[in-house]
């Protein structure tokens, strides 16, 4: 159908702006580059999920509790490359009966841009994501790709030691399911070394 044509151009597109904001991303942070540091992380905080399937009532997933763990590289003071992975474990409810349980594992690639080398450093948080979830019948598992954006805001605890908050949204391209989407809000702690 050319409507499904459509939206995979515009998927392409926004692979696209993706890696030309990573490069802009590498070139600025480089052109500030004194960095060198590894960075060891973790998360825990809040994972909503945003389902609907096709020709099903509607799904309506439960906040959970998501944790994960996360390693990268500081090529500068200003930018991180990071991979982490995080999951989510709750319960939904299918239309007004049913309450399935609900796995949601993600792998995220993503950089991380310091706005500032303060105290407290506010980030701008991009990257790409592969989504796993899994539900109990009748909900189908969907495993995805997709892209990821958000703010953060760290303090520097010590010259080793960062702790902070950074929310996400994350727009799947799902493939069985109409739309899965995610919205995390995370606390995060980085022992850099």
């Amino acid at each position: 159908m050319p409507i499904f044509r459509a939206l995979r151009g515009f998927q392409r597109s926004l692979f696209v702006s993706a890696a030309l904001l990573f490069v802009t991303l590498a070139a600025f942070g480089a052109a500030h580059a004194d960095g060198g540091k590894i960075v060891a992380g973790a998360d825990v905080g809040l994972v909503k999920m945003l389902v609907s399937q096709k020709d099903t009532d509607e799904i309506d997933v439960d906040a959970g509790l998501g944790y994960g763990a996360r390693i990268g590289y500081g090529i500068s003071d200003f930018l991180t490359f990071e991979f982490g992975f995080t999951r989510t474990q709750t319960e939904a409810q299918i239309g007004t009966g049913k309450r399935v349980a609900v796995t949601g594992d993600e792998a995220i690639f993503g950089v991380n841009w310091n706005v500032t080398n303060t105290t407290w450093r506010p980030e701008i948080l991009t990257g790409i994501t592969y989504h796993m979830a899994r539900f109990d019948a009748p909900v189908e598992d969907e495993n995805s790709f997709g892209l990821t954006a958000g703010l953060g805001l760290m303090g520097v605890i010590a010259p080793y030691l960062h702790a902070g908050l950074r929310g996400r949204y994350h727009y799947q391209f799902p493939e069985d399911l109409e739309t899965v989407n995610l919205m995390t809000l995370m606390v995060a702690m980085d022992v850099w070394f």
